[in-house]
């Protein structure tokens, strides 16, 4: 709200605002006459971590995006195809992009967390239900490997959630909490193996980083994981521990599988998500902005 304020003294051209749940604050600068872009993000409604209130505002708020006279932008094929099929309103997609990076990069931050080079699984997601952490502790608890899986993120408020994905760990398990900077890509960059078991949402941050670390990834079968790996990946079956302990135990077990997907993950981020590629389609997208404003 107080940035929206802001923008309405200053001579923008666009104003590009994030998350539905900020749609009624578009109607600000839209009505200051600065053409207005809502990147809705995901379905954020479908997460159990809000509750009905909340869950009924951001459905409220999406409804309301679609009908406004503002642009919007989505960043999955999959939301896009909900805006069109069940709101009837058209989107601009543009997905994350990320950097590639070499395998071993940063390697000796490692020691810190006593891990070793390509001898651990990687986690990466804020531990909320829908994200399903507890589902691959539990998974991960019947594969024999003493490969360490890691854990990274954490949610302060879902302390109760949190507490019980811990008590199902065993003593393999690693929670590293919130992780950022280069000790965040290193442990990406040195992972054995990814796995993804996000299942709302668009296009997961985590996971294209996943690829742009040259990692092999073991995604949630879901569309938005699918739409963003295609074949430079496996896919565990949907919420299912059994497969998902099948698949990691299967990896753990082929590494010419394992250097395969990464060899794969690489070519798909050079194809669809590095940033230049980002840039140059945002970059024609406000170009058209201001032709149609210099037009009218």
């Amino acid at each position: 709200m107080v940035s929206a304020l802001h923008a309405l003294f200053q001579q923008y051209d666009i104003v590009y605002v994030c998350n539905s749940a900020n749609a009624p604050i578009c109607y600000i600068p839209w009505l200051r006459g600065q053409t207005t872009i809502l990147n809705v993000d995901g379905l954020e409604w479908r997460r159990k971590k809000w509750g009905r209130l909340a869950r009924r505002y951001y459905h409220w708020a999406a409804r309301l995006a679609a009908r406004m006279p503002i642009e919007v932008v989505t960043d999955a094929d999959v939301i896009q195809d909900y805006y069109r099929e069940r709101l009837k309103r058209e989107t601009r997609c543009f997905v994350y992009g990320t950097t590639l990076w070499d395998r071993g990069a940063l390697v000796e931050r490692l020691a810190a967390y006593g891990l070793q080079p390509n001898r651990y699984l990687l986690y990466v997601s804020r531990m909320e239900p829908e994200n399903n952490a507890l589902l691959v502790v539990k998974a991960y608890r019947s594969v024999d490997t003493d490969l360490p899986l890691v854990m990274v993120g954490d949610a302060p408020y879902a302390r109760d959630y949190v507490e019980t994905v811990k008590r199902a760990a065993d003593a393999r398990v690693r929670f590293l909490g919130f992780v950022y900077g280069d000790d965040y890509h290193a442990l990406g960059a040195n992972a054995y193996l990814h796995v993804q078991a996000t299942e709302v949402g668009g296009t997961h941050p985590a996971l294209v980083e996943a690829m742009g670390h040259r990692n092999a990834v073991l995604a949630h079968d879901v569309p938005e994981h699918r739409e963003v790996v295609r074949d430079a990946g496996r896919y565990f079956a949907f919420r299912d521990a059994t497969d998902l302990a099948r698949q990691m135990a299967d990896l753990i077990a082929d590494p010419a599988a394992i250097e395969k997907y990464r060899d794969l993950a690489a070519r798909r981020v050079q194809e669809a998500f590095s940033w230049a590629a980002v840039t140059d389609a945002y970059l024609a997208y406000f170009g058209e902005i201001a032709d149609r404003r210099s037009r009218s």
